[in-house]
């Protein structure tokens, strides 16, 4: 063999060896390169939603190489979830279940269990259907004339609820004196309250405030147009405050009352229309156009115990604009003892509100709502009433067959009557 011949042979096989040997470090470097991780914005706003912390030992990269284009900067706009729940009416039933003989207690937290984790937003508000005086004025109570003990707000906060509304059919039913004591134990729990005033002077600080939730400013306002004790009982000084009645023209000024304040969104809460019905009247398809009109954003019913139809539509407003208004003519019945067809129910109403912090542009999502059914067990001597979100309960064993069968149907009533213009998100 020739020299030529051996060089040549050693050459290539040296060639063969480099190769393999490139192509190692090649994979190796590659495996070594970062990852791109896409990484979500996170507000630095306490919401009630807890914050998962990472896995310390997760696959983290230290720096992002990414074009910053390709990362949505989310920082100049916030959203915000709120619901709403129609009347909590502490009926005797209601106040016979949640009643402690041992203690000598009323402890209403039963009621709210079940469904306290689904009432969870950044603002829950609530149809507070009742009013709380002391025993030595007049017992508790829930028929005609109500009186409900002080320890159900601390249950209604414990369920996730922010605020209830008290302008309805019973916050006259013991005068101012009922009032008075009725506010100062929704404030006692923690509770936000609209609708009723125990002077002139707190009428004109409190009735246009404006709730501040993450930057997003709600105005909210309640009104009643029927009360089981009248007006006429009042004097004339205490008619001027007590509780905020449904005057179109007064509700048209407060719209722009609270705008003028700075509101982003303007809620309304109107306990109104006919008992046990499931459309809403005349009157107040005419009265929801109108508030809408003046600049009113959301309208939340109670009143009529059943829940009735949502409506999202365009608007055009007086001052030129356009925009969205949303009504729920009634959310039904949240809290009650009752147990015929239709009174048995209701839904909790979520809505998203978007606030671009740049141009001030606000944006309501598609409402969604879930059904809720109130059950009734009895046991012997045992009572006791309980709200349940449905979509959690629909193949439960731990109903009986006729409530599981009366709960099936409740949420085919209130789906078939709120119809398209919701979403149920469960």
């Amino acid at each position: 063999m020739s020299k030529n011949s051996s060089f040549f042979k050693a050459l290539r096989k040296a060639s063969v060896i480099f190769s393999v040997l490139f192509i190692a470090i090649a994979m190796t470097a590659c495996s070594a390169s970062p990852k791109i991780v896409a990484i979500e914005t996170l507000s630095p706003v306490r919401t009630k939603t807890p914050i998962t912390t990472p896995d310390p030992e997760a696959d983290v990269t230290p720096e992002d190489t990414s074009d910053p284009q390709d990362v949505p900067d989310n920082s100049n706009v916030t959203t915000i979830n709120i619901k709403a729940v129609g009347d909590i009416a502490p009926q005797t039933e209601i106040l016979q279940a949640a009643y402690d003989a041992a203690g000598d207690e009323y402890d209403f937290n039963a009621l709210f269990e079940k469904v306290a984790e689904d009432l969870d937003s950044d603002y829950t508000i609530a149809s507070f259907e009742s009013i709380s005086v002391a025993t030595s004025v007049t017992a508790y109570s829930g028929r005609k004339s109500y009186n409900t003990p002080t320890s159900i707000y601390a249950a209604i906060k414990n369920a996730n609820i922010d605020a209830v509304t008290l302008a309805n059919s019973h916050i006259l039913d013991q005068g101012m004196a009922g009032i008075r004591s009725t506010i100062e134990a929704v404030e006692s729990a923690g509770l936000d309250h609209f609708g009723a005033y125990t002077s002139l002077d707190s009428a004109n600080a409190e009735r246009y405030s404006l709730v501040d939730v993450k930057g997003i400013k709600l105005g909210i306002l309640s009104y009643s147009d029927e009360f089981r004790q009248n007006l006429n009982d009042l004097s004339s000084d205490e008619k001027q405050y007590a509780t905020n009645t449904m005057v179109a023209s007064n509700i048209v000024s407060d719209i722009q009352r609270v705008r003028d304040k700075g509101a982003d969104v303007v809620i309304l809460c109107m306990h109104w229309g006919e008992l046990f019905t499931r459309e809403p009247n005349s009157e107040q398809r005419e009265l929801a156009e109108t508030l809408l009109s003046a600049g009113a954003d959301v309208i939340l019913g109670t009143h009529a115990q059943q829940v009735m139809k949502i409506t999202n539509k365009e608007i055009s407003r007086n001052d030129g604009s356009v925009g969205h208004g949303i009504v729920a003519y009634c959310l039904g019945n949240f809290v009650s003892e009752y147990r015929e067809q239709y009174n048995d129910s209701g839904i909790i109403l979520s809505l998203n509100i978007t606030k671009d912090n740049e141009t001030g542009e606000v944006t309501i999502a598609t409402p969604e709502y879930i059904p809720t059914y109130i059950n009734r067990v009895s046991s012997g001597a045992e009572l006791k009433f309980e709200v349940l979100p449905i979509y959690k309960y629909t193949t439960g064993s731990a109903l009986d067959a006729a409530a599981l069968n009366r709960m099936n149907a409740a949420y085919g009533e209130i789906k078939a009557v709120i119809g398209s213009e919701a979403a149920t998100p469960k």
